[in-house]
């Protein structure tokens, strides 16, 4: 993977999130907020209308995978322990299904108040790209992944030297539970 090979000063991942983030915004707004341009009755013709969704719908496609790829893959560079990964998926995916909940919830108000079906589209729209944009605008400026990225390094390091030493020790009270032989530091016996 490309984003594997570079550091930046942001991380390795985040990137790939802006950049996602910038190509899904006007893509997004493109497809469904039905621009009068590209209205049936707009100054498009019909080819030109077509590539031009073809073209959102393309560009919408690369920016979400961007973001999808590049946040599911920051999940791994956080943090070194299974669980801790575990419980950040999760996280990661209750999250969506909320805001999947919410999106859904909006929108069964705003078909029931707005009765035009361009002016609904438009207004979700609106609300779709504002709750988007707030929580990539905190996620881009609230995890550090460059900072954290290498203190989960420190720590799995202290983390595994501790678990050396304990098992270290283990061994070295083993010995001394089975043999009476006296130990010298090194663990070497004494006659």
């Amino acid at each position: 993977m490309l984003s594997d090979k570079y550091e930046t000063k942001i991380g390795k991942r985040m990137p790939y999130y802006v950049i996602g983030t910038l190509l899904v915004t006007p893509a997004f707004t493109g497809i469904f907020s039905y621009p009068e341009f590209a209205s049936p009755d707009g100054d498009m013709s019909p080819i030109t209308r077509k590539m031009y969704y073809i073209v959102c719908g393309g560009l919408f496609n690369m920016g979400w995978s961007s973001v999808q790829i590049s946040h599911l893959s920051v999940v791994n560079q956080l943090s070194m322990s299974n669980q801790q990964r575990d419980m950040l998926t999760n996280n990661r995916n209750g999250s969506n299904y909320a805001a999947n909940i919410a999106i859904l919830a909006c929108a069964f108000v705003v078909f029931y108040i707005i009765d035009d079906s361009i002016t609904q589209y438009r207004v979700l729209c609106g609300i779709t790209l504002g709750v988007g944009l707030a929580t990539s605008l905190f996620f881009i400026c609230g995890v550090d992944e460059a900072r954290l990225t290498k203190e989960a390094k420190i720590y799995d390091k202290a983390y595994k030297k501790a678990l050396a030493a304990e098992a270290m020790g283990d061994q070295l009270k083993s010995l001394e539970d089975n043999d009476t032989t006296d130990l010298d530091e090194e663990g070497n016996k004494v006659e």
